[in-house]
């Protein structure tokens, strides 16, 4: 028996089936090496871009061409992986995730926990813990499953897919079944050559190669861990990818042609427990004239992708009719977070729209209620670096005009700047001493003094993320050595 749950968790879509397929013909897995060529031409260094974006309730993630992963938005509850013990509450711009390097697939349930397959068919976890909200899990590698291809995030229990294209599920990190050792990954019996996954709380929902849809429940809320018997979804003719959306589904035909049905689950009367999946009804086309090539759902609607790159999503007020999402560029992927939507562009950039509060847009809101209305680019993604090693800060740099500007507090910290505040009857100003030379500047202004001689930087001090911002410039006038690398968006400071 099994405990329904009646929250939200994920539904997201993970578009695996062209990195499946290759591998179900015996292809080998992909490292850091072949998703760095992406966007590269002859005699050119690699151009960095997002390959995937995924978004769940207030916050945001994104796998890069390189294999890393970028996060932004709330961390109230621990959701961004950042922090074991949360004291930031939202992180405003992309920042790179510590820890988790060569990764080619990621996911999330859209409550803050987050799974991703690494090259080497390992799978990691980070975000918010089930144990308390206040307690997050920094990226660490999960136990007892390998040889996978990708990854889908559930209410209490982990799914994958196998470089096989075999079907498995597991407990969850805090969850009643994960306390039996016993406990271990199940595989779901009958499924094989799967090509794509997504899930709705503790339901997974997989297409195999034939284009055949399954169902399967694997729920880790009970202390014993028995996922139930797979269901295959008939009335449907040969699928490519699936969404699920609350008790519907969503699926995209070979030609491109939507489809929608439903299902629940059986259980005793007047308790939550599930001992069946149960399809209701035949699969009905809810839309035969645009060609489709992706769906994703979120809290209450779905957006779709056609094969032109518009996006589309349902209609509040006309049920069964698709509205266009205007301003947009056209799309290679979307997602749908809880309250905010966004899209990949052709060039690896991402779009946002909709509540951004916590920034789960990636980027300060448009209008005063909180909100943005007209699509607007996220900001672009900076690494840092450090004497040669990355600097792993929990907060982004950002870029400004020509200006790029780094958290203060941690890149003095690697370069050995000492940083202190100082208050006085003019108000608040920092004082930076580096290498025999002192920096005086105040709050939210574009000067400074250095060994007593005053000086312009090209942008002024700020915060970001609830940190002290600085323009690289400011560093420079200190004797720091700054490069930039365009392709590779890094920022390299020695010292």
């Amino acid at each position: 028996m099994h405990m329904k749950q009646t929250c939200r968790s994920s539904a997201r879509m993970l578009t695996v089936g062209t990195l499946l397929m290759a591998l179900l013909a015996g292809a080998s897995m992909p490292g850091r090496a072949v998703a760095a060529e992406a966007g590269k031409t002859a005699g050119q260094k690699p151009v960095s871009r997002f390959t995937q974006v995924e978004a769940g309730t207030f916050y945001s993630l994104a796998l890069r061409n390189d294999g890393s992963v970028w996060t932004w938005g709330r961390n109230l509850w621990s959701e961004l992986g950042i922090q074991e013990h949360m004291t930031v509450t939202s992180i405003a711009a992309p920042v790179r995730l510590a820890g988790l390097d060569e990764i080619v697939s990621i996911a999330t349930n859209g409550g803050g926990y987050q799974l991703a397959a690494k090259a080497d068919g390992s799978v990691w976890e980070w975000g918010r813990s089930l144990q308390s909200v206040k307690q997050g899990i920094r990226p660490r590698q999960v136990a007892g499953i390998n040889g996978v291809a990708a990854v889908e995030a559930g209410a209490t229990s982990g799914f994958a897919v196998k470089r096989d294209g075999t079907l498995w599920a597991w407990p969850r990190e805090g969850s009643a079944a994960a306390a039996n050792a016993s406990n271990g990954p199940a595989r779901a019996a009958g499924i094989s050559g799967v090509v794509q996954l997504t899930s709705y709380g503790d339901l997974a929902a997989a297409v195999t190669k034939e284009g055949a849809v399954w169902l399967w429940h694997a729920s880790a809320s009970e202390a014993a861990f028995q996922p139930l018997k797979p269901i295959r979804v008939t009335g449907l003719p040969k699928i490519k990818q699936v969404a699920l959306l609350w008790d519907t589904a969503y699926g995209i035909d070979e030609n491109g042609r939507t489809w929608s049905w439903s299902w629940t689950y059986g259980g005793v009367k007047g308790s939550y427990s599930v001992n069946a999946i149960k399809q209701i009804g035949q699969p009905k086309k809810i839309q035969a004239v645009m060609k489709m090539k992706e769906v994703k759902a979120g809290d209450g609607y779905a957006l779709f992708v056609t094969s032109s790159g518009e996006v589309w999503t349902n209609s509040q007020t006309q049920p069964g009719k698709l509205v266009k999402r205007s301003g947009l560029p056209a799309a290679s992927s979307a997602a749908a977070g809880g309250y905010h939507g966004l899209a990949l562009d052709a060039s690896g950039r991402i779009w946002g729209w909709g509540a951004d509060k916590w920034y789960e847009i990636g980027t300060p809101p448009t209008s005063p209620d909180g909100m943005i209305y007209k699509p607007v680019q996220v900001e672009r993604e900076i690494n840092l670096t450090a004497n040669g090693k990355r600097l792993e800060s929990i907060f982004p740099a950002v870029q400004r005009g020509r200006s790029i500007l780094v958290p203060l507090r941690d890149t003095a910290a690697v370069v050995g700047a000492v940083f202190k505040t100082v208050n006085n009857y003019e108000g608040q100003f920092m004082i930076i001493e580096y290498k025999g030379n002192t920096a005086e500047l105040g709050w939210n202004k574009a000067k400074l003094v250095v060994d007593g001689k005053a000086m312009e930087i090209d942008y002024p001090t700020g915060a970001w993320s609830g940190v002290t911002m600085v323009p690289c410039s400011l560093l420079k006038q200190l004797g720091v050595s700054i490069s930039w690398d365009g392709a590779s968006r890094t920022v390299s400071i020695s010292g």
